[in-house]
C-alpha cells in the first residue's frame, strides 16, 4: 500500500509520503483499529503529519468485491480476444515453418484464412461494425 498526499486545490498526488508492505498491514491491522501513516511530504522539515487510516471488515469486503468484479471484467476481455490469439497462432507458424518463404503460395490454406479472417475483422471495424472472428 502507498500513501499519496495532494492539496484540494490541486487535481495531482505529491510523491509517496509513506508506504505499507502486506507484511506490516497484515501484523498492525486490528478491525476497529488504526493504521498509523506518515503524510508528511518534508521528512526533513520540522512539521509532520500523522495520518490515521480506521479500515473495517466492511471496507475490506468492499475493496475484495471491486477486486472480484475487475477480475472478471478483465477475463470477459481475455475471453474475447481468445479467437484472435488463435488466428495468430496459426500465422505465427508461418515464421517457424517457412522462415524463407517469400511467396503466399508456400503458406498453407489454414494460415491464410486465419489471415483473411484478421483482415476482415479490422475492416468491419473500421467501419463501425464489430466482427466476430
Amino acid at each position: 500500500m502507498k500513501i499519496y498526499r495532494g492539496g484540494q486545490a490541486s487535481s495531482e498526488w505529491s510523491a509517496v509520503t509513506d508506504s505499507m508492505n502486506p507484511q506490516r498491514l497484515q501484523k498492525t491491522w486490528r478491525a476497529g483499529g488504526m493504521l498509523a501513516l506518515d503524510g508528511t511530504i518534508d521528512k526533513t522539515g520540522e512539521r509532520h503529519t500523522a495520518v490515521g487510516l480506521e479500515i473495517d471488515e466492511r471496507d475490506i469486503v468492499a475493496l475484495v468485491q471491486a477486486l472480484v468484479a475487475e477480475n472478471g471484467r478483465l477475463r470477459t476481455t481475455l475471453a474475447s480476444w481468445r479467437p484472435i490469439a488463435e488466428q495468430l497462432s496459426v500465422l505465427g507458424t508461418i515464421d517457424r515453418a517457412h522462415r524463407n518463404a517469400e511467396r503466399v503460395g508456400d503458406w498453407t490454406v489454414a494460415q491464410v484464412q486465419a489471415l483473411q479472417t484478421l483482415l476482415d475483422a479490422g475492416a468491419s471495424k473500421r467501419r463501425g461494425r464489430s466482427s466476430r472472428i
